[in-house]
């Protein structure tokens, strides 16, 4: 027959069906109709695995929970439909696999075929490629030209374990706890996968009946030491009251996990961990060494850190729960302009007792004092803190005065232009320049070196921002002038 009589054939035969029966009968000239729209096919899996089955979500599985080749807890159900939303009834499927998963009815291979029944539905069992894969992998359904693919991740056994101090210490006071579930375990299998983002790999990994901690030989302290927490299983531990005894100062408590694996797991060799190494400390912060600010400018109301610097009586950076006793030292602060107001206390100056750990913490051994700025006064601050005794180790008192100083801003003040600042040759007379301040009052504040004594002034400054100030009081003086958010250098001025 020749091509044309065919085609004649054809849309005649399509004529006389379509006045038969219907529309429905024509045929469809795109081919939509019997070939699998992703958009209207769906699935489900019989054990509702996490994930969606995306690439950005994928379906979750356990290795070895999943590689046998009958794993009719790992099958998943297709119904296949058209762009019509008409369901694929009786018709043929490829099956294909890719990356770490196979299809496993009774024998483990990567592509299959069958035949959907007739409510559109074709049921595939799914498994790992072996006990010890880890990766991603896809599943993909076709027929007609179209497809259906479902993307699967699958987590090994853990190759690597890491522990991890997550309170940011790395030393601890004697006779005192660690961090509650400071202490942090994370199991990896050879894909990198952090095996704690899938329940069942995880306690087949890294439950705590999995993990024997053990301590280097250099230790003080026992395996023991280490102890669950808050709860069972949930990779996090704390470090115990007796893992850190008096006496133990500048000695370390280090320990590493091995990571072997539980009855229900895969066999496999053993993990062991990196060494979390914590030296033993003092209790008590004895020798001041400085005092700083944590923020050079604050917000008005923000929140500030005075920041003691110090050691214990052998010189260590003092460790977690270490405490600075201000009664001790005798420390109080002022601050000036008078009218920033307190620390946290109400009585300006007047602060508790401080220990290293929470919100007073600093992991380099600091311990520091919050206070809430001034919401009224923005400008240039200073913090004259007056010790007595510096020194706990020593017979005699050592005194020390500290300053530190920081800018509450002005939110409705602009910056804009010049800043500068410098003395004359005698250093008696400085020239502030601030151009924003042009015509404006300029404040100049005023610090004595030799008892850190502060002063405020005020001075005009000109059509082009610069006011100048003399020295009239005898000694060395740091000096400098702020206008809103504008601050000068400091300079040092001088009268002999």
């Amino acid at each position: 027959m020749s091509i044309k009589n065919k085609l004649v054939t054809a849309v005649t035969t399509a004529g006389l069906l379509a006045g038969l029966f219907g529309s429905a009968f024509v045929p469809v000239a795109n081919g939509a109709v019997g070939v699998i729209d992703a958009t209207n096919s769906t699935y489900a899996e019989t054990n509702a695995l996490d994930g969606t089955g995306t690439s950005a979500a994928p379906l979750e599985l356990w290795a070895d929970d999943m590689a046998a080749v009958n794993e009719t807890d790992a099958t998943i159900t297709f119904t296949l439909k058209d762009s019509s939303n008409n369901v694929l009834n009786t018709v043929g499927v490829e099956i294909s696999t890719s990356g770490a998963i196979s299809v496993c009815d009774g024998v483990k291979r990567t592509t299959d075929t069958g035949t959907t029944g007739a409510d559109g539905t074709i049921a595939i069992e799914v498994c790992a490629d072996t006990a010890t894969t880890s990766g991603l992998g896809t599943l993909t359904v076709s027929a007609g030209g179209g497809s259906e693919t479902v993307n699967y991740k699958v987590f090994g056994p853990a190759v690597t374990a890491t522990i991890a101090d997550d309170t940011g210490f790395t030393a601890l006071a004697v006779g005192t706890i660690g961090g509650a579930d400071s202490v942090s375990i994370t199991c990896k299998d050879a894909s990198g996968y952090d095996l704690s983002g899938l329940a069942a790999a995880f306690a087949d990994n890294c439950a705590d009946a999995d993990i024997t901690w053990t301590l280097t030989a250099d230790s003080v302290g026992a395996a023991a030491d280490v102890t669950t927490d808050t709860a069972a299983d949930d990779g996090l531990f704390q470090i115990a009251l007796t893992a850190c005894d008096a006496g133990e100062e500048g000695d370390v408590f280090a320990f590493y996990a091995v990571v072997s694996g539980s009855a229900t797991s895969v066999t496999r060799e053993a993990v062991t961990s990196n060494t979390l190494t914590l030296t033993c400390t003092g209790a008590e912060i004895k020798i001041i060494t400085g005092v700083t600010i944590l923020n050079s400018s604050v917000s008005p109301g923000g929140t500030q850190k005075l920041i003691f610097h110090g050691t214990d009586a052998d010189g260590l950076a003092c460790g977690l729960n270490c405490v600075l006793d201000v009664s001790d030292h005798t420390i109080s602060a002022v601050v000036a302009p008078a009218d920033e107001g307190a620390f946290t206390e109400a009585d300006p100056g007047a602060f508790a007792d401080l220990t290293l750990g929470g919100n007073t913490s600093d992991a380099a051994g600091m311990a520091a004092d919050t206070f809430t700025s001034s919401g009224n006064n923005p400008g240039q601050k200073s913090i004259i803190v007056s010790i007595a005794d510096t020194d706990q180790t020593t017979a005699s008192a050592q005194a020390a005065v500290y300053t530190v100083r920081y800018t509450v801003t002005d939110p409705n003040a602009v910056s804009s232009g010049t800043i500068a600042a410098s003395v004359n040759a005698t250093k008696r007379i400085g020239s502030f320049t601030l151009s924003a301040a042009a015509g404006k009052l300029v404040t100049i504040t005023v610090e004595r070196v030799s008892d850190g004594k502060v002063w405020t002034y005020y001075r005009k400054a000109n059509a082009s921002g610069v006011a100048t100030f003399l020295i009239r009081k005898f000694g060395q003086f740091d000096v400098f002038a702020s206008y809103g958010d504008d601050v000068t250098d400091t300079v040092r001025m001088r009268r002999r």
